[in-house]
Parts: structure tokens; sequence; C-alpha cells
């Protein structure tokens, strides 16, 4: 569920950051959600728009986590503009395939 905050769910710790396997499977199911979060709600938006939507959801969970905020950031950006190009919405495939047909290439 999200919240205000971020995710709610799995509170971490400094015990959890030391227990080893633990943080590291719980690191990597946050960033999984993440990554799905950010595709999700970026789909049809502008690429700005939809980093600051997916940065204003995901990052609380980052920075709680322990993750460096730059790194955070890069990778929630970086599946932001992901969004543009995944199914359904994808539009700039849809804009891609346009481009030929305006500039004559297309052979008729």
């Amino acid at each position: 569920m999200l919240c205000k905050e971020g995710f709610e769910g799995r509170r971490f710790n400094s015990s959890s950051i030391a227990g080893g396997s633990e943080y590291i499977t719980n690191l990597v199911i946050t960033l999984i959600l993440a990554m799905v979060v950010a595709i999700i709600l970026g789909m049809g938006l502008p690429t700005v728009a939809a980093y600051m939507l997916a940065a204003t959801v995901v990052a609380a969970a980052f920075v709680e986590a322990g993750l460096p905020a730059l790194s955070s950031h890069l990778f929630i950006l970086y599946f932001a503009i992901l969004s543009r190009v995944t199914p359904p919405a994808a539009l700039a495939a849809y804009t891609g395939s346009a481009i030929p047909a305006h500039t004559g290439s297309v052979r008729r």
C-alpha cells in the first residue's frame, strides 16, 4: 500500500542493515516494487512529470532503506523514462513510428 511517505510496510533500521541476507532480500523486493510503480505511474506522462510523480512516491522508501539519494533518484529516473517506451501506452514508440511517413522515406 502507498501512503503519504511512500511504501507502507516493513521499516528498515540499523539492525536490518547489519542483518545480511534478510536486508538484501528486502532491498531487492523494494527495488522491484519501485520499478513497477515508476513504470505504471509514468505511463502516458511526459518524462519530467513521470519522474516527479515516481520520486514523490518511491524516494521515501529508498531513503528509509538507507540507499544514497543520488543512486535512488537515478534509479527512479531510469524507470520513469522507460515508462515512455513500454506498452500499453508506448507514446514514444507511437510517435517514432509516425516519423517516416511525414519525412517521405516510406515507399507507397
